[in-house]
């Protein structure tokens, strides 16, 4: 499973065709993105010079994907974890970039009430 973050979304819709090529060769695992990142993209583009054009090329892309739901039991878990790992890391300052790895974990767990799946990350 690909989760993809705000900055891989934008690179997508904006037809970054390296990652999409890259994505394209790897679609059977499954691509996904956070509600949290649809918020993210829907505002841009609200914001934008061009937003109704931009709206709907965000809209045909989140078509496009799986998108997974956020909830307080998420956030509580997603917190737990991120702190441990900041605390493991020595990090002090924007640690969202070190311990992004733990928000594709989090959503599988609670999403799925399973194992977790393999997700990969994507490093470009």
């Amino acid at each position: 499973m690909y989760l993809l973050d705000t900055n891989h979304c934008s690179r997508i819709i904006f037809g970054d065709s390296n990652l999409i090529q890259q994505l394209q060769l790897h679609s059977e695992a499954g691509i996904a993105t956070s509600v949290v990142v649809c918020g993210e993209l829907l505002y841009m583009a609200a914001k934008s010079d061009r937003s109704v054009a931009n709206l709907q090329q965000v809209r045909v892309f989140l078509d496009t994907i799986n998108i997974y739901p956020v909830n307080f039991s998420i956030s509580e878990v997603y917190g737990n974890l991120k702190g441990k790992l900041v605390m493991l890391s020595g990090l002090k300052k924007k640690p969202s970039e070190e311990t992004s790895t733990c928000k594709p974990l989090v959503l599988e767990i609670m999403t799925s009430g399973s194992q977790p799946r393999q997700f990969t990350i994507i490093s470009l």
